[in-house]
């Protein structure tokens, strides 16, 4: 695969969609490939497009200030304008229940004007079903340090500040879970953001974190969402249940529920003297290690899937290779792929029997990356 290839999409038919840097004009374009790497075809885009949303009819794109779709795998891609107002981007896109979910942001934001960032929803007809401005103002946290001229090179709490480039965190940005959306976004220059609970019916706000550092989210049935924390100190995963926030476990991870309820973490932190390792947060807030230390630090999302039997199986990606977890069978290392500290992908499910796994490797003193599509039968 191209170095320059933004994280592909698996869609039917052996094929994968993706975005790449073309030379020529200067911004990415649309391409198609088969699982070996060979170019079918490609589409030139009129504007810069950073994200990439497929559904089983429909490729969305992601431009400056309009989406861009197409009914014919991207042969063809027509614009779809978007009611913008002064001065906003487009984020990101998210799809849900047929309906687009739009950030908004605005990615110059300097000096004192602090402008909101705004959600859109629509049908995909165009018609806009409701708007929400998130409401934000100047930003601290204890965690933050800071010295300056004018206290003397004296280590103190960074005063409050007026975020810059206010858009949407890298992990989990949005997450549903009826009757809720939760978005995050984030300070890009100090990685401190808010988390928002809008209600998807109406757009209301219906609740509004305290500015922190973000980590991986996960949403629950019935309108529960865990949070995680990660970063300056922070180390935590909390409980959104019914308006507000409830257990607090002291760890944070890639957490996911399986069908007989119990909750599942991958821990991640950046404090290496931490051990990581799978674990099980219970209800009263306690956390039970179920499995050795587990290596590396970058980890993929999880993907489920289930056999003949209907047993469940959820796969991940972790310090150079492929993990299975299994309710009666634990954690168990597959496959070894990729590197332990130089690696870095996604994975993706292409079917009941088949995982995809895009693999970006830099290994120290080279300045291109490899890139990889890998296909695990599983």
């Amino acid at each position: 695969m191209p170095e320059d290839c933004l994280f592909p999409i698996s869609i039917p038919d052996n094929r994968i969609v993706s975005l790449e840097y073309d030379q020529q004009t200067e911004r990415r374009k649309f391409v198609v490939r088969q699982f070996n790497g060979r170019q079918l075809w490609e589409t030139q885009l009129e504007q810069e497009c950073r994200n990439l949303v497929h559904t089983e009819e429909t490729i969305w794109l992601t431009g400056e200030d309009s989406l861009f779709f197409s009914h014919d795998c991207g042969r063809n891609f027509e614009r779809f304008p978007l009611p913008l107002k002064e001065h906003e981007k487009v984020d990101i896109l998210r799809i849900y229940e047929d309906s687009l979910i739009v950030c908004l942001h605005h990615p110059h934001d300097r000096g004192d004007t602090i402008l909101c960032p705004r959600i859109l929803r629509l049908p995909p007809s165009g018609e806009e079903i409701w708007s929400a401005e998130l409401p934000i103002g100047p930003i601290s946290y204890s965690g933050i340090q800071c010295m300056s001229v004018e206290n003397d090179w004296k280590l103190m709490e960074k005063p409050p500040w007026n975020p810059e480039n206010f858009s949407t965190n890298l992990t989990d940005p949005v997450l549903f879970s009826d009757p809720y959306t939760l978005i995050t976004y984030q300070d890009q220059r100090s990685g401190i953001g808010i988390r928002y609970v809008l209600d998807f019916d109406t757009g209301d706000l219906i609740w509004v974190s305290d500015p922190g550092p973000q980590g991986h989210a996960c949403a629950l049935p019935e309108g529960r969402l865990i949070m995680g924390s990660l970063g300056y100190g922070a180390y935590h995963s909390q409980l959104f249940d019914n308006g507000s926030l409830k257990t607090k476990w002291d760890s944070h991870g890639i957490t996911f529920l399986s069908d007989s309820g119990r909750l599942i973490s991958i821990q991640l932190t950046n404090d290496m003297s931490i051990p990581q390792q799978l674990v099980e947060l219970e209800k009263d807030g306690s956390v039970i290690q179920i499995s050795e230390k587990l290596p590396g630090y970058l980890t993929t999302d999880v993907i489920q899937l289930s056999d003949e039997l209907s047993d469940q199986f959820f796969y991940f990606w972790r310090g150079g290779r492929l993990w299975r977890w299994n309710p009666l069978w634990g954690l168990t290392p597959l496959n070894r792929v990729g590197h332990e500290r130089d690696s870095c992908g996604t994975l993706q499910k292409i079917d009941e029997r088949r995982l995809g796994l895009y693999l970006i490797t830099r290994f120290p003193g080279k300045i291109k990356p490899t890139c990889e599509w890998i296909v695990f039968q599983t």
